[in-house]
């Protein structure tokens, strides 16, 4: 545990012995925009509207932060608050979730004409108490210490804070494409453990200058042209295809190699429906159609123009790289986006595939890309 998150810890102890208790009505809250969003929780909501708020909301005031911030209002309204309204607002810290939910109840209550007291149970923490740490180190501390956050908080919280930053924008992208941050490391650092929550926060709050081998070009370009040949979104969020990658490149030392065996392959089809336990094959059926070509090429100057060098990611237009950035999961050339058709034979019931001959202009097209 680092420092930071253990002295949140102790923070939050020493506050448990220094709570008191308000009248929801007698003081303003705000949200701070970078913490998570509020989403719906019926149990807490029912809690709530049954015991009322059982834990301690921590919170700082408005004119203890130094720090330029974009603040809005906890109630119903969720308003930007300008410069001069932040000073009689308290800045909630902890307990977004049961704040928003207790003005649900209280503007339910007043619908219902029963206008009754609502009472919080409430630390207030001075900027002495921040040990140095920003806002935002703070709360990713704090929602550290009660494990609250998952991977996906982190990259939000990242891209609400630096979403002119392209690597933030490129991890933010491939989380909406469903990716878990193991498979963004992968795509991004060609590594499973350099991109994680600590790396992130890191980097965000300006800790880190950079995250270690990242290169999200390349990320991007690499995602494009899987894509292109025929892999699934949610294939490629696995990591099993990103692994052999990995694999190979470091073997070989240019992921070049390797994606020309992909370049060849004429089963991703079938290599996109493999189970876990059938992840085995998906290295057996790239070679093998790598093989077949290698066999079907007429003479020695057609299997030299396979085994040629050839920068594949270079293909991959600026275009295509910024409809990366708008479509979830989606690939801007519809045509790259066709599934190879099924053949009726497969690898994985180990059965031999008849499998359309290579031609000439086939090969022609590979090597111009080089």
């Amino acid at each position: 545990m680092s420092y930071s998150h253990w002295y949140v810890k102790y923070l939050q102890k020493s506050k448990e012995m220094n709570t008191k208790i308000i009248n929801i009505k007698d003081a303003k809250f705000a949200f701070v925009d970078n913490n998570r969003k509020v989403s719906k929780n019926q149990s807490l909501i029912d809690s709530i509207d049954k015991f009322g708020v059982l834990q301690p909301i921590i919170a700082i005031s408005a004119n203890d932060i130094e720090e330029e911030l974009t603040l809005y209002a906890a109630d119903t309204t969720y308003r930007i608050l300008n410069k001069e309204e932040q000073k009689d607002y308290l800045v909630v810290l902890d307990g977004q979730h049961r704040i928003n939910f207790a003005y649900q109840l209280l503007e339910k209550k007043r619908l219902e004409k029963n206008d009754g007291i609502f009472e919080l149970p409430i630390s207030v923490i001075s900027k002495e108490e921040l040990k140095g740490m920003t806002i935002n180190e703070y709360i990713i501390a704090l929602n550290s210490t009660q494990k609250q956050w998952e991977n996906s908080d982190y990259i939000d919280n990242s891209y609400k804070i630096k979403n002119q930053d392209f690597l933030v924008r490129t991890i933010k992208a491939f989380s909406d494409k469903g990716f878990p941050m193991s498979s963004i490391s992968r795509f991004i650092c060609l590594d499973k453990q350099r991109l994680n929550k600590d790396t992130l926060t890191a980097y965000t709050n300006n800790k880190a200058e950079e995250i270690k081998y990242a290169n999200p070009e390349r990320a991007i370009r690499l995602y494009l042209y899987l894509r292109g040949k025929g892999f699934s979104n949610s294939f490629l969020s696995k990591r099993y295809l990103i692994d052999y990658i990995i694999s190979e490149k470091t073997q070989h030392e240019d992921i070049n190699k390797v994606l020309n065996k992909i370049e060849y392959l004429r089963h991703a089809c079938d290599i996109n429906q493999l189970k876990f336990d059938q992840i085995s094959n998906m290295e057996n059926i790239i070679e093998e159609d790598f093989r077949t070509v290698m066999l079907e090429a007429d003479n020695d100057q057609q299997r030299d123009k396979i085994l040629s060098n050839k920068d594949f990611l270079s293909a991959i237009s600026e275009e295509e790289i910024d409809s990366f950035f708008r479509n979830k999961n989606k690939v801007k050339n519809k045509k790259d986006m066709r599934p190879q058709q099924k053949s009726n034979t497969t690898h994985i019931n180990e059965k031999e595939i008849p499998l359309p001959p290579i031609t000439e202009s086939r090969i022609t097209a590979i090597g111009n890309k080089e």
